[in-house]
């Protein structure tokens, strides 16, 4: 009806996004799928016929999610783990093209998918390095930690040639030196902040209490 037509039209991009992120891409089953089928057989064929207008149609989904989310980008609101899993997302696609012969990974690395998934790891950083100097708030440390889990999870060691093997090369050139850094003071920041509890007063409290036991103790 037109009532239920006109609601689905008004969906924000929040929770179209929300909804994309969550469910189409987001454990990557089909790079099971893909790696199942066993890489001698495709090795050994001579090309796999591509639906190119599927495949111009996924790309134009890609491409136009991560414009929505680079033109609401904002460092103060934008959370940094939809930033990055959208990254993973599109060199995810990337690794399974180039798995399956569908472009080299030369071409790849120029590709448009490959600079959204680049300008979105930056707009990523951008939010860490505002955080540097929040961190007392447990909220972003929250987001931090699922962040940083995010990209570990978009990592392989596999030495096996395969879908995630490609797309972990992919995201570890979209890992700035500045990025990294970052992340490692902001991880010291917070060891040396668990370290020191309790300030002096509090433990030359504690050493008193312990030496007043000790010695009912002995008594």
């Amino acid at each position: 009806c037109e009532h239920h037509q006109k609601d689905k039209e008004e969906l924000s991009f929040s929770e179209v996004e929300e909804l994309f992120l969550q469910t189409t891409f987001d454990k990557m089953d089909f790079l099971t799928i893909v790696r199942e089928c066993g890489i001698e057989k495709h090795q050994s064929s001579i090309g796999f016929s591509v639906h190119q207008n599927l495949k111009e149609s996924l790309d134009r989904c890609l491409l136009g999610l991560s414009e929505q989310l680079l033109n609401n980008y904002s460092s103060e609101i934008t959370n940094s783990e939809t930033l990055v899993r959208c990254s993973r997302l599109l060199v995810g696609v990337l690794g399974c093209y180039c798995y399956m012969g569908v472009i080299a990974e030369e071409e790849a690395y120029k590709s448009e998918l490959f600079q959204k998934a680049k300008s979105l790891m930056q707009c990523a950083g951008e939010s860490i390095t505002l955080f540097k100097n929040k961190t007392n708030e447990e909220f972003r440390i929250g987001s931090l930690r699922n962040m940083m889990q995010l990209c570990t999870r978009c990592l392989s060691n596999c030495t096996k040639k395969s879908p995630n093997k490609i797309a972990s090369g992919f995201f570890l050139r979209l890992l700035t030196s500045k990025l990294m850094n970052d992340i490692a003071d902001i991880c010291k920041s917070l060891a040396s902040f668990i370290k020191k509890p309790f300030d002096c007063g509090e433990v030359e409290s504690m050493e008193d209490d312990t030496n007043g036991n000790l010695m009912e103790v002995e008594d």
